[in-house]
């Protein structure tokens, strides 16, 4: 009997030991879950991280955007009111009986133009912006006809120099005068 009682207790034994194994095992895979898990929670955690800055420096870039977006709008509809207060003077001039084709004469009408010298066609432009800020009209002048203006400027004002470069000079304001025209 103490061999059976023995026996049983050393059975006993084997199976609490196998258990123990199969617990042990049990507790390492579960350890390697939790890593496991836990690495995905920090992957995760920092996808979101990034996600999130990425989505925050895409809406700061597109409020920029917005806003550069909003000031050209702004800035387009101040010209486009100034260039309809321009065609409405360029109405008035055109239907006005004054009208003298003489090239010092600063209310010639848009159809003149087109036979006039560059000097004329930018005294007559000066004259416009003039009227029309003589009626309250604030005129944002585009750069090509200002930079036309400036180049007739400095064609009008230069005294010395060589015959080239005086032809140069009016050839440049002539062709900025018809790009204008042609616009």
């Amino acid at each position: 009997m103490h061999d059976r009682t023995m026996d049983k207790r050393d059975e006993e034994i084997l199976e609490l030991k196998q258990k123990l194994i199969e617990l042990m095992k049990e507790n390492n895979e579960m350890k390697e879950l939790i890593l496991f898990l836990d690495d995905e929670r920090n992957f995760a955690r920092q996808f979101m991280r990034d996600f999130n800055n990425k989505q925050t420096f895409n809406w700061n870039s597109l409020k920029q955007k917005l806003t550069f977006l909003e000031q050209k709008q702004f800035e387009l509809i101040r010209e486009n009111y100034s260039l309809k207060q321009l065609c409405v003077l360029l109405d008035e001039n055109a239907t006005s009986p004054q009208m003298l084709p003489s090239p010092g004469d600063k209310s010639m009408s848009s159809n003149q133009l087109t036979g006039k010298s560059a000097s004329s066609t930018c005294q007559y432009i000066l004259h416009l912006e003039n009227e029309l800020r003589l009626r309250g009209a604030n005129m944002n002048r585009p750069k090509h006809i200002s930079e036309a203006i400036r180049l007739n400027s400095l064609r009008e004002t230069m005294v010395s120099g060589t015959a080239e470069e005086k032809n140069l000079l009016d050839g440049l304001s002539e062709t900025a005068i018809k790009s204008i025209l042609n616009r």
